[in-house]
């Protein structure tokens, strides 16, 4: 786990920010803390080590979004949805890109 505290002039803690990976090194949870209560972010990964969907949570640990991407077999993101706290769609893109061969999007 990785933190960082950031402090105001008089020395009371303004924010702390705390980063927990994984194994794969990949990202897997991330929090704020602040004086008035906590935000945390979750992340998924797929076996490959694609990120394939995040959640952000309230203060009170409720959830504020969700978002979920699905990955050709390249690992290309090729879908992408964001969720309301109520499990409805909020907003879908998919994408008819092309990739490089370093998966960079072209035009």
């Amino acid at each position: 786990m990785i933190e960082k505290s950031e402090y105001e002039r008089d020395g009371n803690l303004r924010v702390k920010n705390t980063w927990k990976y994984d194994d794969k090194r990949n990202l897997i949870e991330r929090n704020t803390y602040y004086t008035n209560g906590n935000l945390m972010h979750t992340y998924e990964y797929d076996d490959k080590g694609n990120l394939i969907g995040s959640s952000g949570y309230n203060f009170d640990g409720s959830l504020n979004k969700k978002f979920t991407g699905k990955r050709d077999d390249k690992g290309r993101l090729m879908e992408r949805n964001w969720y309301n706290s109520d499990g409805s769609l909020d907003k879908k893109h998919t994408s008819n890109w092309e990739y490089d061969d370093k998966r960079n999007p072209t035009m």
